[in-house]
């Protein structure tokens, strides 16, 4: 089991060329990634989305990939002489017709847009080095990522165990509430009819409210749904949109034992599985 949160790093060096890459990610429905690459190596964007995609399924993903060059005669830089020769005529040009000064400088020259361009010779055949370095930042986000989900596992475990217990409670005690209701029922017919009572109807009436009230099919759902959990955290897959899912199922029953509960003691445990089966799904929502 695998949080979506993490990160990792993987550094390489080739050629007296030093590349770094990292990886962030956090929670999202789907694989979503962002990657920020220097200019000069666009070209590799497709294989490392291929790589990050072959080993990850969600979770949204920053990728910073740094490239420090230290060869020597590696970068060059170059003018493009004609624009600049097109604003210093420019620039006379102004001053005299309005008779300003011509303050048109080479340090102004330098920074004017596109002017100045930077060569970085010999970086296409990188594309191998880097899905290398791609798959070791890869491994360092998956071991952080492993780490996470085992501790939320044991957070999910521990959550789902104590509403079994709260199942447990409302399965005995839901047998007592018609008998329950059987009573109040009498002794409500007997103070407003004194002893003249119809046995009969009064059974009749129970019956239907034992009917109304049957929480049955919910509480044998509901332990379905546990034993389906116990599945999946021990599936060595993705689980986090089954768990996800799952936890919609048990809100449904939960929500329907609710509804039907005419005891306090029932609906005190249906407030109980709600406020865990909560936290439980706000952990599932960081499953991968």
């Amino acid at each position: 089991m695998y949080s979506m949160t993490g990160y990792g790093k993987g550094t390489g060096v080739f050629d007296g060329r030093e590349l770094t890459i990292e990886l962030k990610s956090v929670n999202h429905r789907f694989l979503d990634l962002t990657i920020k690459l220097p200019r000069t190596l666009l070209y590799a964007e497709d294989a490392i989305r291929k790589v990050l995609q072959q080993n990850l399924s969600r979770g949204h993903v920053d990728v910073y990939v740094t490239l420090v060059d230290k060869r020597e005669g590696a970068t060059s830089i170059s003018a493009d002489k004609t624009l600049v020769k097109e604003y210093l005529r420019l620039s006379k040009e102004l001053s005299e017709e309005l008779d300003i000064q011509n303050d048109f400088s080479t340090n102004f020259a330098l920074r004017i847009p596109d002017v100045i361009s930077t060569d970085v010779k010999d970086q296409e055949g990188l594309t191998p080095f880097i899905v290398e370095c791609t798959k070791k930042a890869i491994d360092g986000l998956l071991a952080m990522r492993k780490a996470e989900g085992e501790a939320l596992c044991l957070d999910l475990v521990k959550r789902v165990n104590l509403m079994r217990e709260m199942v447990a409670v409302i399965r005995e005690r839901a047998p007592m509430v018609a008998e329950d209701y059987r009573v109040r029922l009498t002794e409500k017919v007997e103070e407003l009819l004194g002893s003249n009572i119809d046995e009969a109807r009064i059974l009749q009436e129970v019956a239907i409210f034992t009917d109304r009230a049957n929480i049955d099919e919910e509480l044998t759902r509901l332990n379905a749904h546990f034993e389906r959990f116990d599945e999946f955290v021990s599936d060595s897959e993705p689980v986090g949109r089954r768990l996800d899912f799952l936890v919609q199922e048990m809100n449904r029953e939960i929500n329907t034992t609710g509804s039907k509960s005419n005891d306090i003691t029932i609906t005190e445990q249906v407030l109980k599985l709600k406020n865990e089966l909560e936290k439980v799904r706000e952990q599932v929502q960081n499953l991968e």
